[in-house]
Order: structure tokens, then sequence, then C-alpha cells
């Protein structure tokens, strides 16, 4: 054993040897020709070994032999139409390979990614190595308005093809189309880095990096980022893949990887944002900072005339002003001419976002305070300590109301803007909190912000005395309108601040900022604020349709409510605080504690506001609340009894909403409420239905009690919240507070709940009556009739049988409960014992006998004697009744009990209600009267998307598929959406009047219209609808061509078809598939095989046939019909 595997061995290094000796010959041997041989030498090995498919096929054609990179560029329908001057943004990329130096060659390697057909169309077109991107049902097609959700969602499905390329060992230079390719980029990759990516700027701190432009090679390490970069996407809802991959620079992330990494000098990979000031030396141009594709064609056809003059002249000369381009970020209505105020924003906005960071200051704010310090040095040297808040300095606009405050913001080299104070109003020095120039001046601020907003610039106020400690911008949801910070969390209503927010420009927030300035008006003397928390109080925002979200204060911090995680903070604000000296003293406290936690890392309390200054909690007066009418004399009341009155009140009232107002004045006046107040306080929120603020109510009680636990419990399970709802009753466990049945009963009436997605235990309900047992927790009705009800929906009749045989006195639910799952279960006779030993019978009793009775085609008849005896017995049927006594009608086919029951519904009070006409016709058209169907139909005041879907199946069903496709097209006019078995109907009545293109095209409107996957129902109709049509060849590669594996019926409907025109070949295919699947189960699939070879006198196969039939005992059941008698 031990000399084979020498000599195993031995061989294995001769053949080693061998093959590393003919690689090397065969690299020094490669021709010159190649452009990109040499780029890299360390030939990655494929980690993954893919089988080979059409992206292997095109990357495989398309790679520089060995080397094995590739060129990739994504383009869509809207890169692949022309504009105005007959141009397309693909036949303008192809051009620069043409006119550039050394890129001609190149085009051998680029691999086009179409993102749909009319893309992949043109690429073959211009015969390009073309690849057709799965896009999943998600339409790409079209320009893709910037930052819009598709646009970051082809950016995300670029992204994961990159990934599936690196993972086969293909290296990749990615270009988008509206790069310009003037020079080979192959000489100025240095090859021994894993990584280049393009800038928009170069001096800048911090990378702007643009992924429109980068190399990536092949190995262990770029995987794992893209595979990091991808995996991000589910935690970045609503942002762009290229800012998150900067968080993942900004992270270390790379450093972490090892990644060497370099960043491409826009001195030789130019573009809009920051032209290269050298035609000598440029390699490409980016139509980056720019937002629409006529406006890049245009701009980059004037780039490609300034490089043709250059190539005749060799003299270096500037680009061509980029006036679309630059017209293309003027998207609002207004056109804003380049004043003093667009240049500072245009300076300071955030590469392509347009995002501006903007603080005010006046004379008061940049004046010294105590040792030397202004606010505003504070301010700035917060983002040279705070950790990646640096680089936003160069983002950030300092809006000066005077003088001296803009001469100090020039000095300190910021961009500066100084803002005009018309009418001589003075808002110079110190402004007391709430004085008529206070208000005045927030105010001007607003104005300037809406006047920012209209410039179609994004917003992060912030005021002076926050400081910035780590980048928010990470923390901000890009999906949201606007997000403010607030003074507390815990609040029953959002203490907000407008002392830092962020805000995107769009119609919805111009449009609230333009209400909230024309406010002033009618609020004198209200601080701009509070303006602005009446109109989020008034439902304003909700109006808008406005996205808004609220920062907490263990992140965005502040001096009213201190964050408790150093390790999480981001900004710190001074606010309950009124002077700029105090502010200045606490805040340098604050960046000393700061430095102090950067340097260990270890988490402490911020140091004590000594000079920190409040309102003062205010008494509350005998009146405060004389809006509430009290049931008791006021003056004779304690604070706390009088608020637990009012808030007792509002509780019963039928708007408790109002109620909240009492817990915003609790925690600003500083009130500690007693216990009897918070649980009162807990059950108005839960009324508003406000679980987030009963919850934090219910957290801050020192010892919660029963009650307590029970209301939170109750609210959750009002909500469907199945899984906060036991997480609580665990908590409740841990605490020592013993559950009660009232408990209990909600645990189990939780675990019945339809709405929640949560997967709980199927011993649930005997765990939770173990419990009962165990803890000798008394069994009411409210116990029993959850435990019989929980164990019935769970399929378990037995123990539901035990627990019901312990009532004392008869329950009517426990009964209509075991009647109901025996039915369900087949279990006639159990059903029948329980309501005949029932003594006291209401109408729910009878509607479960009757609905069980209609299920089946042997009981249906007995569900319409129910009906009879419940008339008898005095109860009058309800919808329930009707709908269950209608449907046993549908399944006897009985049309004219069906008919007198009708007549009795029109003389109920119920025949309008929309369950009532779709019952009715549905058992119309099943009995064969498709014209009282249609008149059920027409005389319904109110349809839905089952009463049209009924009415195209009865059609469909009747023999009438002219009427069923009118009416589907009648229901499109009517802006009713179809459902998968409204298709099914029409794909049906297509089928059977032999229309075949028009099948074709409502089967096409599935996923193109509606984003409706079709299902395999849908796909078989398609195949019978060809097959009946006599195209079996087109039916047959239609299955094939099927995105999912085809079943039995697929495969079914081609024999059926095959058998109608007697295709022998396509019907052996078929019925070969078809017996794969399930051999025994389609003796009819047999039949009609044998049928085929029949017809084509092959009547050996027949015999043959007929002996497998017998060997398997297979044979098709005998066909009955019944008649009725008259």
């Amino acid at each position: 054993m031990t000399s084979y595997n020498n000599s195993s061995g031995s061989l294995a290094l001769a053949v080693a040897l061998l093959f590393a000796g003919a690689l090397y010959i065969y690299f020094s041997s490669r021709s010159a020709s190649d452009p990109i041989s040499g780029l890299l030498q360390n030939v990655n090995t494929r980690l993954i070994q893919y089988p080979v498919d059409e992206l292997e096929t095109v990357l495989d054609k398309a790679s520089t032999g060995n080397n094995k990179t590739v060129i990739i560029a994504m383009v869509n329908k809207a890169y692949v139409e022309e504009d105005g001057g007959g141009r397309t943004m693909l036949d303008l990329f192809l051009e620069s390979f043409w006119e550039g130096e050394g890129t001609r060659p190149l085009l051998n390697h680029l691999m086009v990614v179409a993102a749909d057909q009319t893309a992949y169309d043109r690429c073959l077109f211009r015969r390009l190595h073309c690849y057709k991107m799965d896009t999943e049902g998600v339409d790409l097609e079209g320009e893709k308005v910037y930052m819009s959700k598709d646009f970051i969602e082809m950016m995300w499905r670029r992204t994961r093809l990159l990934l599936d390329v690196l993972s086969r060992g293909y290296h990749i230079i990615f270009t988008d189309t509206d790069v310009m390719w003037l020079r080979s980029p192959l000489s100025r990759l240095n090859v021994s880095l894993d990584m280049h990516i393009s800038v928009d700027r170069n001096n800048v701190r911090g990378q702007l990096i643009n992924t429109g432009f980068y190399h990536a090679r092949s190995n262990n390490k770029t995987i794992s980022l893209f595979q990091k970069w991808y995996d991000m996407r589910l935690k970045s809802l609503g942002m762009k893949e290229q800012d998150v991959l900067k968080n993942l620079l900004d992270s270390g992330f790379f450093n972490q990887l090892g990644l060497n990494v370099g960043f491409l000098s826009t001195a030789e990979f130019s573009g809009f944002c920051q032209d290269s000031p050298d035609m000598g030396a440029v390699t490409t141009v980016h139509a980056n900072c720019c937002v629409h594709i006529p406006a890049k064609i245009s701009d980059l056809s004037l780039a490609l005339r300034d490089w043709k003059r250059y190539k005749a002249s060799r003299v270096n000369s500037r680009w061509s002003p980029h006036v679309e381009c630059r017209r293309s970020w003027k998207d609002r209505t207004t056109q804003y001419p380049v004043d003093e105020l667009e240049a500072a924003l245009y300076t300071a906005a955030a590469g392509n976002n347009k995002t501006v960071i903007i603080t005010m200051v006046n004379k008061a704010y940049v004046k010294e305070v105590g040792r030397g310090s202004t606010m505003l040095d504070l301010f700035l040297e917060s983002f040279w300590e705070g950790e990646g808040t640096l680089p936003l300095l160069d983002h950030l606009m300092v809006v000066a109301v005077d003088q001296t405050a803009y001469d100090r913001c020039r000095f300190k080299r910021l961009h500066c803007y100084k803002m005009e104070t018309e009418d001589g109003v003075d808002l110079e020095g110190e402004k007391v909190f709430m004085s008529k120039d206070f208000i005045e001046m927030m105010w001007r601020r607003t104005r300037l912000i809406l006047d920012v907003l209209r410039r179609g610039y994004n917003v992060i106020f912030t005021d002076t005395d926050v400081m910035w400690l780590r980048s928010p911008l990470s923390r901000l949801n890009v999906s949201l309108d606007m997000q403010i910070s607030v003074d507390r969390i815990n609040v029953g209503g959002q203490l907000i601040n407008t002392g830092f927010y962020h805000v995107r420009s769009n119609n919805k927030t111009i449009s609230l900022f333009q209400k909230w300035y024309d406010m002033r008006l009618n609020s004198t003397g209200m601080k701009e604020q509070d303006v602005l928390k009446n109109l989020l109080d008034s439902g304003f925002f909700n109006q808008l349709g406005l996205n808004v979200g609220f920062l907490s204060t263990t992140e965005f911090s502040g001096f009213c409510q201190d964050s408790p995680h150093m390790g999480v903070v981001t900004t710190v604000h001074a606010n309950c605080c009124l002077h700029i000296p105090a502010k200045v003293f606490d805040l340098t406290r604050v960046l000393r504690d700061w430095k102090r936690y950067k340097a260990s890392h270890v988490n402490s309390k911020w140091s004590p506001h000594l000079k920190f200054t409040s309102i003062s909690p205010r008494i509350l007066p005998s009146n405060h609340y004389s809006t509430f009418p009290l049931k008791q004399n006021v003056s004779s009341l304690s604070p706390a009894k009088y608020i637990a009155g009012a808030l007792q009140e509002h509780i019963n009232s039928p708007a408790p909403k109002a109620g909240k107002k009492i817990h915003a004045d609790i925690i600003k006046t500083g009130f500690q409420p007693d216990l009897n107040i918070s649980i009162k306080l807990l059950i108005l929120h839960l009324k508003c239905g406000c679980l987030s603020y009963a919850r934090q109510v219910f957290d801050e009680l020192p010892k919660p009690t029963l009650s307590a636990y029970n209301y939170m419990i109750s609210g959750y399970l009002k909500h469907g919240l199945v899984k906060e709802l036991l997480l609580l009753v665990q908590r409740m466990s841990y605490s020592g507070e013993k559950a009660d049945g009232y408990t209990l009963s909600m645990v189990l009436k939780a675990s019945n709940s339809r709405g929640s997605t949560m997967i709980l235990p199927r011993s649930l309900c005997r765990l939770v009556h173990a419990r009962i047992i165990k803890c000798d927790v008394e069994l009411d009705d409210v116990l029993i009739t959850a435990l019989v009800d929980t164990y019935v929906k769970s399929g378990k009749l037995e123990s539901a049988r035990t627990v019901f045989e312990t009532m004392k006195d008869e329950n009517v639910v426990c009964c209509t409960s075991m009647i109901s799952g025996y039915m369900n279960q087949g279990f006639v006779e159990d059903a029948e014992e329980i309501f005949n030993t029932t003594k006291v019978k209401d109408i729910v009793v009878y509607n479960a006998m009757v609905e069980g009775f209609s299920r089946s085609g042997e009981t249906a008849k007995r569900s319409v004697d129910m009906y009879i005896s419940m008339q008898r017995a005095g109860f009058h049927p309800n919808i329930s009744t009707f709908a269950s006594v209608i449907g046993a009608c549908s399944v006897l086919t009985s049309h004219e009990v069906g008919q007198q029951v009708h007549a009795q519904i029109m003389k109920s009070g119920v025949y309008t209600h929309i369950k009532m006409g779709s019952s009715l016709l549905d058992m119309y058209a099943k009995c064969g009267g498709i014209n009282d169907a249609r008149r059920v139909f027409d005389q319904m005041q109110e349809k839905n998307v089952f009463s049209w879907t009924s009415m195209i199946d009865g059609y469909g069903k009747n023999g009438n598929p002219e009427e069923a496709l009118e009416l589907f097209t009648r229901m499109k006019e009517f802006r009713i959406e179809p459902n998968y078995v409204t298709f099914l109907g029409a794909l049906s009545a297509c089928s059977h009047s032999g229309l075949v293109d028009k099948g074709y095209e409502i089967f096409e409107s599935m996923q193109r219209d509606y984003s409706m996957k079709p299902k395999m129902e849908h796909y078989a109709c398609i195949v019978d609808l060809m097959g009946r049509a006599g195209d079996l060849n087109k039916a047959f590669e239609f299955a094939r061509a099927m995105p999912e594996r085809p079943d039995s019926d697929i495969w079914a409907a081609l024999l059926s078809s095959c058998n109608l025109h007697g295709n022998v070949e396509l019907a052996s295919i078929a019925a070969s598939e078809l017996f794969k699947l399930n051999a025994d189960k389609r003796p009819g699939a047999y039949l009609a095989l044998s049928n085929v070879y029949a017809s084509n006198d092959k009547w050996d196969n027949v015999s043959k046939i007929r002996e497998v039939m017998k060997r398997r005992r297979i044979s098709k059941t005998i066909g009955r019909s019944w008649t009725s008698e008259d």
C-alpha cells in the first residue's frame, strides 16, 4: 500500500510539471495583438464549477484568453432608443471605441448585458457578445428615474450578476454605457490591486466613489466583498448600491478582507462632475452628475466632438460645457438663476445626491464665550473629533444672518451664504427663547429651507448647538420623505425638535414647508416648531402622503434625554437649554466625554449638564382640563385623582385620542403618575390603537400588575401580534406574576390567529392545557370555550371532546365549535349528536349544520332540510345561512330550489349584499341557468373580483366563450384587477373558442400588466389552447420552454390535443413524460395514447398499452350521470 502511494505521488508530480511547462510555453508564445494579454499574470482558478449555460458561453467568448478578463456593460430599452437626433446611448458608447486610441480591439472582449428583449435584439443586431439577464418578472424596461425604486432595483440586479461572473473565475471591467472609452484603460490599471474604482471628484476628504466604472479581479477577497455588498441590500432599503459600497469602505470592511483597492483619478478617468484638465492623459469620460439619458447623449456627443478635434490638432483645450446635464437637475418647474444661494448650494451639495447640510448662525454664535470658544467653533470641532464626520464639512453650508457671522464663516473657509434680512429686522445677537425676534428668526429659517427644497436640494438641517460625533448619513432612512429629531422617546405623541432634521426635496415636502410657512400668519406668538407639531397632529402629513420618521434619542441624543450608549450615539443636541453660554459650557464637557470614550471605548455616563436650564415643572391648575367634563367636583380632587378622572372620561368617550394630550402634559410638567394613572394611560393608548405608546407606558411601570399584563396582552391579540404576545407572557412568567384564566384564554386565541405569520408549535394548546391543570386555574366558560375552539382548529377532536364533556353548564359556543370541527373532518354523525343534545339552540348552531351539510353531494340535500327546520324553529336566516344553502343548491345543481331560496333572499334585507350576489350567480352558473346568473350579476349594486370571476367562469363552462371574453375586457375597463382564477376562466374561454392569439395576449398580460407569475394551471391552458388549434409543435416547444418543470397537467393537455389530431410522435413523448410523473393516477392518459395509436392503425402498440394497463391493474372509472324527476 505504501509503495502504491509513493508511485502515484511521483506520477502526479511528473504530470503537474509537464502541465506547468506546457502552460509556460503557451503564455510565452501568446500573440502581442491581444490587447488585454499580460494584464493579470496570476490567473485565479475558478472557485465554483458552473455548467456551460448561456452566461458561461457568452463569458467564454468575450473573455481574454487565459486571462479571463471581460468588459461588461448593461443596457435596457432606454439605452437603445434613439433621441431626438437619431442617436442611442449604445451607439455613442460603441462609437467611442471606434474613435478612441487603442480601443477598437477591446470590443472583442465586451459583453453587453440586456435587461429586456428590445435591448437584447439591438445588441444582437450590432453583432456583439450579448447576454439577456433574467429579471424574474421585474420590469426593467425604459429609463429609470435616478434613485427611484426601479432604478435602485436595477443597480442591485447588476451587482448580483457581477457577483455571479466573479464567482465563475472571470475578472471584470464594468463600465456604464455613458462612459466614453477614448484610450485603453488597461495600461492605467495596477495589476497588483484587487480592485480599482472611479470617483466623482479628486481632492475630497473621503472618496466619492462611482460604480459606473471599476475593475475587479476574481479572487476570494473580491467575491466575499461582492457577496457582503449584495447581502446588505436587505438592510439598505431605498439606498443606491453605490452608497452601500461606500459605507462598507468607510466602515473598514475592505481592510478586514485585506483588499488592495485603488481609486482612479479624474485626471485620467474624467467625468462631468470634475473634468480632466488634460486631454493628453484622459482615458475615459463619464457622464456622471447628469440625470436623464437625452441630456447625457447631448453632452457626450459634444465630448466626442472635442476629442476628435484634439486628435486632429493635438492641442489641449477645455471640454465643452455640460449644459444639458446641468439643466437635467432642474426638474422643478421653477428655473433658478445661478445666484449667490445657488452657487453656495451647488458647491456644498453632496455629489449627485444633491444633499446639503445647513446650519444658521448670527453674531451671538460666533462671539467668544468663557475661555474663548464660540458656539460655531465648538460645532466645527465636533466634526473634527467625530468618527467619519470630517468629510461632511465639504457639504456644510453656513447661513449667516448678519455681517459679523458671515465674515467669521468666510474666515473659516466654509461654504457661506448671507441671508437677506429685509424689512429692517435685526437678527444680530442672542435672541431670548420665545421672544418676538427669536420667533421671527425661526420663521426666516423655515422660509430659507423652503427655497432650498424648491431648488431640488435635499437638506439636513442642524442647529449649531448639535455636536456631530458620528456621520448620521448611514442612520437616515433614504426611503422616508422626512426624519425629525425628538426631545424624548417613550412619549405619548412625538415631542419633535426642529433643531435637527432631514428632508428630501419632492412635491410632498415642498407642499408641507409651504403650508408650514403660510401658517405663521395665523400663529402669532408661536414658535415654528409648535406649528409643525400641530400640522403633524392634525393629520396634514398623512393627507400629503408623507413618509416621516422620528429619530431616537438613543442615537440622536440631547440634554432633554441623554443617550445611554456612547457606542451608538450620533449627535448630541443642547436642547432643553436656554442660553448660549450654558450651551457652550455643557457641550464642551460633552466633547470631553466623547474624547475619553474614543480613547478607551468604555461606555460611561455623560457629565451632568451643570449649566442646564429647562422649563420648571408647573403645577396642574384645577381647571387645566376644563374641556373634559368630570362627574365630580373638580375643586375637591387632588391632582392625581383629577388626572385619573379626566383619563377615564376619555377612555369612555367615542373619541379617546384627545386624551393623549394629557399624557403629553404629564411628561412636559414632570408629574409622576401613580399606578392608577399609568394603568389608565395604558388603556387609553390601547383604545386609540397606539400599541407602541401603550408598551412604553407598560415598560415604565416599576412592577407591572396582572391587570397591566392582561391589558397589554389583549392589545397584542387584537392586532394579531402573536410573537409580542407570547414574549410578554414569557416575561410575565419570569417575573413571578401568575397568569389567570383570562390570560391563558388569550394565549389560546392567539394560537388561532389567522393574521399571524408566526409558526407556532402544534402542541401549544396541550401546553396551555397542562399549565391550567398544573396551576389549578379555574375552568370558567371563557377558558373552556378557548380550549375547545383551539383543539378543534388544530384538528384534535378527541381532546376537544374531552374538554367539552367537562362543562357543567351547556355552552352554545362550544357546541358550535364541536359541530364545525366534526363537519370539517367528515364526522357527520358526531356533529348531529352534538346538535341533537344541545338544548338551547341559536342561529349560529343551525348555520354550522347547514354549512357542514352543504359541502358534500351526499349530504347537500340535508343542508336544505336543516335550512327548512331552522325556520320552522323560529329562526330567520342570515347572510351565512343563505350563502351555505345556496352552496348546497350548487352542489345538487338544483335550479328550482335555488330559485326558491333566491326569492326568499329578495324578501330579506340582505339581497344587496355583495356576498349574496356572488353566491347566487355562482349557483345559477353551475346549475346551467347562465341567463339567470347574468341577471343577478347585472342587478348587483357592488361587484368585486370574485363576482366578475364567477360570471366569466360561468360563461366559459356553459359554452359561451365570447361572452366570457367580452366580460373580461369590461372588467378591466371598470379597473377591477383580475386574480389567478379570473385568468384561468379567460384562458379556458379562449381555448374553447380557438382564439390562440387572444389567449396568448391574456397570458402575457398576467406578468406584464399585473406582475402575476403564471401558475401551472395557466401554462396548461395555453398548451391546451395551442393544441386544440392544431399547433402541436408550438404547444410542445412552449411546454419545454417553461421556467419550471412541467407537471402532469401540462403533458395531459398536450396528450389530449395529440389524441384529437392523431399526432403519434408527440403523443408518445407527452405520455412518456406523464407516466414518469404519475403512472398510476392517470388512466385516461393510457386510453388517450391507445386511441392515438388506433387512429393511426398501430394496433400492436394498442395491444401493448392494454397489456400494461392490465398488468398494472389500471382501469378507468365508469362515468355516471343522474337526473331528477319532476
